[in-house]
This record gives C-alpha cells, sequence and structure tokens, in this order.
C-alpha cells in the first residue's frame, strides 16, 4: 500500500532485539532473500539495517555481510550466500558452523515460537537443553579444526558468542536442579562469553557507543550471577 503512496519509499529493517537479555539465536538469515525480494517488488529504493551490538549479536558478522550483498542484488540466493561466507570466514570451521545453522533451523521449525518486540530468553523455546547441548558440542568442533590459527578461532568464537549468551541465560530454566551439560561448567562459559564480548567491543566499537556495551556487559555480569 504504501508503495502505491510514497514518492520515495525505504524500509528500516529491525535486525535487534532490545530486551536487556540481548540477540539470541533465531535462525532467520537464510529468508532474508524472499523479504528483500519482495521489498523490491513492492518499489523499495533502499534498506536501512539495524543490527545488534558488534560485539554480541547473533553472527553479526555473516549477518552484515548478507545484508550487504541482498542489497546490492536482491535476486540473490540467501543458501548460496551463507554457504560462500562461512566457507570463506572461518576456513575449516566452516562446516562444523553449517551443521550448527542447520540444527537451529531444524529446531525452530520443530519447536516454533513468537518472538515480541524486546523478546525475553524464555521466549526462545527452540533453546532448549538437547539443542544446546549439542550445539556447544559442534562449535567444541569447530575450534578444533582452527585452534591452530589464532585469527580463525577469534572468529569462531565471535559466532559462538550468542550461543553463550543463550546458554547463560536459560541455565536456571534448562537445569534448575541437575548439574551443568557435560563438560561445560557454567563458569568456564561465563569466561569465554566475557572474554568474547570485551575483545569484540574493543575491536569494533567506538566512544560512547563501546562505553555503552561495556556497561551493558557489566550489568549482564551482576544479573547472572558473575559478580563475585
Amino acid at each position: 500500500g504504501w508503495g502505491l503512496r510514497a514518492g520515495n519509499l525505504w524500509i528500516w529493517d529491525y535486525r535487534v532485539g532490545f530486551h536487556e537479555g540481548g540477540d539470541l539465536p533465531r535462525a532467520d538469515l537464510e529468508d532474508l532473500d524472499r523479504q528483500y525480494a519482495a521489498y523490491r517488488e513492492a518499489g523499495v529504493e533502499g534498506v536501512y539495517a539495524q543490527t545488534d551490538f558488534a560485539d554480541v549479536g547473533d553472527f553479526h558478522d555473516l549477518e552484515v555481510w548478507l545484508l550487504t550483498r541482498l542489497m546490492e542484488d536482491p535476486s540473490a540466493r540467501g543458501e548460496r550466500l551463507v554457504s560462500e561466507f562461512l566457507s570463506g570466514y572461518y576456513g575449516r570451521a566452516g562446516k562444523p558452523i553449517r551443521a550448527y545453522l542447520r540444527r537451529l533451523e531444524r529446531a525452530v521449525e520443530k519447536t516454533p515460537g513468537r518472538l515480541s518486540f524486546a523478546p525475553a530468553p524464555e521466549e526462545f523455546v527452540w533453546l532448549d537443553r538437547k539443542f544446546i547441548r549439542e550445539a556447544q558440542r559442534g562449535f567444541d568442533r569447530a575450534e578444533r579444526r582452527v585452534a591452530d590459527d589464532p585469527r580463525m578461532a577469534a572468529r569462531v568464537r565471535g559466532a559462538r558468542v550468542a550461543l553463550d549468551r543463550a546458554t547463560l541465560a536459560r541455565w536456571e530454566t534448562l537445569w534448575p536442579a541437575a548439574g551443568p551439560p557435560a563438560p561445560w561448567a557454567r563458569e568456564t562459559i561465563w569466561q569465554r562469553y566475557e572474554t568474547t564480548r570485551r575483545k569484540r567491543t574493543e575491536q569494533r566499537l567506538e566512544g560512547a557507543w563501546k562505553q555503552r556495551a561495556l556497561d551493558d556487559l557489566e550489568r549482564e555480569k551482576v544479573r547472572m550471577g558473575h559478580d563475585g
């Protein structure tokens, strides 16, 4: 309808969750090609995509690259673009990361949910105990494949950050009385998550945005019980 009424039509595309729990895995990247093709068909001239912070957004590196390619060519196929990125950006770790994304897609299809504007961690119902165990094992394999390459290893840990955040945010729900999901301890996951977020914040954010991200991490540290 807007396309028939507006002389110039642009989209502000929210790719961000505004809850304090942040951006957790949601398996919607490969659907973006249909979305952007629909934008072009409706007469959209351009898109402003608002993503989550570059330090903690779920697969932020892949997402930004994919959005850029679809803005250049809305007819491109999302699955092909994702495969191209995973192979080129993660090297030998690309295959287990691809397996993780497919596992996430299956989990969402099997246990669909509805996310609100500011979704709390419990709204991500597909992030159950079985999925998180298998996903963490998959990322362990991915990290082992690039253990001899610090640059690639850092990229894999960046891809893992949202999964670690989800594991920590849903810990009390998934393991209220049982022990940790072997072989991971809660503090081990937190230390990896905090270290990765701080490094990515220092590398990718500046000024007030950097400070805001660091402040968010400190509040998260208290909220998740890692403040000592």
